[in-house]
């Protein structure tokens, strides 16, 4: 803020509106430059109590040095005669830099003289000094001041061309900064950009410990000059019990942080004018309980915060936002609008941030400065050792302790002088990292003996069911209400048969790696705990024919990744035993997992019973499901004599990626677009016929192990007729739609992406029938003359195994002129 060096005539205009402004909230409506006695007094307010009304005259004066005696009776003798004459009154001096003893005697010895720093004044409205020396204390309590490593930063892309004027700008502001800590301080300190920030990154970033940081910093500034800002650190995840953000700073300082004189008004008041660096922690967090028109509403809330000179820092995880819509919503404040993006009016344009992991140097310095702060076991030799290996195991995996978290968990168990460094030495993968690290942490829990009622196992199974039931329920929810939690869940953990579910949930729920929100909601302080958890859970119980599903729903994110790093062969082998009957929503990169055992899809498929629906399905694939060109080349072949499973499975796999792979995959086959059309044509009805029979050449039967493909034919192919010349016609919506109802049917739904294209497709019999098998083309021909349509292919039981025509699909001939039918010229459109 500006302050005067010296008198002027007109001192303290500045500061005058300042505190007439605070002052009003106490004293009523502040009346300002009006004559008194023939003086002109800055402020005046009229002040009643008790029946009587008492006048205050406020004088301000903005010097940069204290005032002295001499100032403040020159003051006081200015003021005396309206004193005097319109007693009770009494006249208040505001300052910035004070008195001095001096002039703070004569005060004392005036009855009708008031002295009062702005600071003051703001204290009085808002008294942030206890809340203060807890922003000091709280990483001192924790020893994160000891061994906290700043770490760099990145600024976000984008590559809008709307967007690149800010992105210099936030270059301007951040990019000669190398540790995020330094860059928002400097931001903090410019008066003149309030565009808010944003703090990305991902699980056990450090994002929360930088914040602590900061704000404590500013704390310790603020208590010794009142000038600076303050910092306000709210937790955002219990936001969505909030309807508004002033039902949010009124629970935070009333019951959280009780606050002397907590006002909204007085607040906002001041956040307007820059007296607060307002830190918005766990955006993610807060999301997890909401839905995205929540969400955007409770942003749309809190950003409310955000006024002419404030300081806004908002943290969380970029994962919270799932759509390019999402995050350009609540970042850059714009929505869709057809093609366009229209920015939404008084919403700020956020300066994004991604945080940087450590670099070695960094982390090393972390494993000897944490170990030094929390480990009083080792002496000074012990402790450089013990650091040593630590370093060495995290140099082995070096990308994996790039992520503070994992840094934080090795060192953890580093600390604890019985525990074997050594058994990291040749498999120090995430699985083995967390699994030492849980039970490490539970072990310690256990040694106290409030925790003897249940056992580890029993408490970390709990742990596994709370874990799955959230990831394969919620979609992947880490917060949780006790209340939500199912009967039967809380009954199989219940205390010597005790039906209180509170009970049990009060004892199961307390520990290291679950942590309490406001209310009742628990939640994984990380997302990677709960991921691991999900993974050995998953591990513990092998799946039966109806729970593959939900393997597979949890199969994905860090779980997947867990799951590949346990290495447990024989266990999966196991799961893949009751696989052959499994139905439900199945994914590909589930599938290929399964077959991890076997070494290829195509022994896993071999090893499934000749009656699952799978074993069809997966026939074609070689080692992995992946669109590699032999692949695609051997599902493409298998669908001209497909079962109705392997038909619809195998199209829908051709067809999942965009249009110009598709159109590459077909280049390779050496077809154009056109040709690649026909082919899928020729396909469709080879398979089609082939499951035919006519015995007396005048009629089709299929059975039943084959009628799907009549139901794909009869929703998809149209077939018109004209002066003897016949038509096909497709689009591959339609062809999808069919293939993924009929795979619904099986109970087997395609789970992944699908082409949609409309256009329409169309080709004469004479384009495509010499590249039928002559079974089919057989087939054709007496559906075109005496059937006429798919339905008309008459359903029969199956009683003996169809017929194979396997060998005769490569087999071709020219048809017979006699009964070739010719082709339409002028196709019919």
């Amino acid at each position: 803020m500006h302050r005067r060096s010296n008198p002027n005539p007109n001192p303290g205009d500045e500061l005058r509106d300042q505190a007439a402004d605070m002052l009003a909230s106490q004293y009523g409506e502040a009346k300002r430059e009006v004559r008194v006695c023939g003086k002109k007094v800055d402020v005046y307010f009229q002040q009643r109590s008790l029946g009587a009304t008492t006048r205050i005259y406020v004088e301000a004066k903005d010097y940069s040095r204290p005032l002295g005696r001499e100032d403040v009776v020159k003051i006081r003798v200015d003021y005396e005669g309206i004193i005097n004459r319109h007693s009770p009154a009494l006249l208040l001096i505001v300052t910035r830099a004070g008195l001095t003893p001096d002039g703070q005697a004569h005060i004392d010895e005036n009855p009708n003289c008031r002295h009062q720093t702005i600071w003051e004044i703001e204290a009085d409205l808002i008294d942030f000094e206890s809340y203060l020396r807890f922003q000091v204390a709280a990483p001192q309590e924790t020893r994160l001041d000891q061994y906290y490593i700043p770490t760099g930063f990145s600024i976000r892309k984008s590559e809008v061309e709307d967007h690149q004027d800010h992105i210099a700008l936030t270059d301007e502001i951040f990019g000669s900064h190398f540790s995020c800590f330094d860059a928002l301080m400097s931001w903090i300190n410019d008066d003149k950009n309030f565009s808010p920030v944003a703090i990305l990154g991902g699980y056990g970033s450090g994002k929360s410990s930088l914040a602590m940081l900061l704000s404590a910093h500013l704390a310790k500034a603020s208590l010794t000059d009142p000038s600076t800002r303050q910092p306000v650190l709210i937790k955002l995840g219990g936001v969505s019990q909030y309807t508004n953000v002033e039902g949010l700073l009124g629970g935070y300082f009333t019951n959280d942080f009780p606050i002397r004189n907590f006002n909204c008004h007085n607040f906002f008041q001041l956040n307007a004018k820059g007296k607060y660096v307002i830190f918005l922690d766990g955006f993610d967090e807060m999301k997890h309980a909401m839905s995205w028109s929540e969400f955007k509403r409770q942003v749309k809330n809190l950003l409310r915060l955000h006024g002419e000179r404030s300081k806004i820092i908002l943290l969380g995880r970029p994962s919270a936002f799932l759509s390019e819509i999402e995050d350009r919503y609540v970042l850059k404040g714009e929505k869709p609008i057809g093609e366009s993006w229209v920015r939404l009016p008084d919403w700020p344009r956020f300066h994004e941030l991604e945080l940087d992991g450590f670099t070695r140097v960094q982390r090393s310095k972390f494993v000897r400065d944490y170990l030094t702060a929390l480990s009083e076991h080792f002496t000074e030799d012990e402790l450089g050792k013990r650091a040593e290996k630590t370093n060495e195991i995290a140099d082995a995996h070096a990308e994996l302790f790039t992520k503070p978290v994992h840094s934080k968990i090795l060192t953890d168990l580093a600390t604890d002088p019985n525990f074997d460094l050594d058994q990291f030495q040749s498999s120090s993968s995430r699985w083995h990292l967390y699994r030492e690290f849980v039970y490490s942490l539970y072990g310690r829990e256990m040694e106290k003996e409030s925790r003897q009622g249940i056992s580890l196992n029993k408490r970390l199974d709990f742990l596994r069911e709370i874990s799955f039931w959230l990831w394969t329920e919620f979609g992947s929810k880490i917060s949780f209400s006790i209340d939500d939690i199912p009967n039967k869940l809380m009954s199989d953990f219940s205390i010597n048969d005790d039906d209180d579910k509170s009970a049990t949930s009060r004892e199961l729920l307390s520990g290291s790696i679950l942590e309490r929100k406001a209310g009742n909601i628990f939640f994984f302080g990380h997302r990677s705990f709960a991921e691991y958890l999900v993974a050995d859970r998953m591990l513990r119980h092998q799946p039966n024919e109806r729970t593959h599903s939900l393997y597979s729903k949890a199969f994905r994110d860090g779980v997947q990744e867990f799951l590949i790093d346990a290495k447990c062969e024989d266990k999966i082998k196991e799961w893949s035993h009751s696989f052959s009957l499994s139905e439900g929503e199945l994914s590909q990169s589930y599938i290929e997992f399964l077959s991890t055992p076997f070494r290829s899809v195509k022994r896993f498929q071999e090893s499934l019973r000749p009656s699952s629906v799978w074993k069809d399905v997966l026939q074609p694939f070689g080692s992995d499901l992946g669109p590699t060109r032999e692949n695609y080349k051997s599902v493409f072949d298998s669908l001209a004599t497909a079962k109705p499973s392997q038909f619809a499975w195998g199209y829908c796999w051709l067809t999942q990626w965009d249009t110009e792979q598709w159109q590459a995959h077909a280049r390779l086959h050496g077809y154009g677009q056109r040709a690649f059309d026909r082919q899928l044509l020729v396909t469709l009805l080879n398979a089609f016929f082939c499951a035919t029979r006519s015995t007396t050449g005048r009629s089709l039967s299929i059975d039943s192990s084959g009628v799907g493909l009549r139901r794909i034919c009869q929703n998809t192919l149209t077939l018109y007729e004209f002066d003897g010349v016949a038509e096909f016609q497709f689009t591959h919506e339609k062809l999808s739609q069919a293939c993924r109802t009929e795979l619904q049917k099986l109970g087997i739904p395609w789970t992944a992406e699908y082409a949609n294209l409309s256009r329409k497709i169309s080709f004469t019999t004479d384009d495509f029938f010499n590249l039928l098998s002559y079974e089919a083309q057989e087939k054709l021909l007496i559906f075109l003359k005496y059937v006429g349509s798919w339905l008309s292919v008459t359903e029969v039981v199956q009683k003996q195994k169809p017929k194979n025509a396997k060998s005769e699909i490569t087999k071709r001939r020219k048809p017979n002129n006699q009964i070739k039918i010719k082709a339409q010229k002028n196709r019919r459109r």
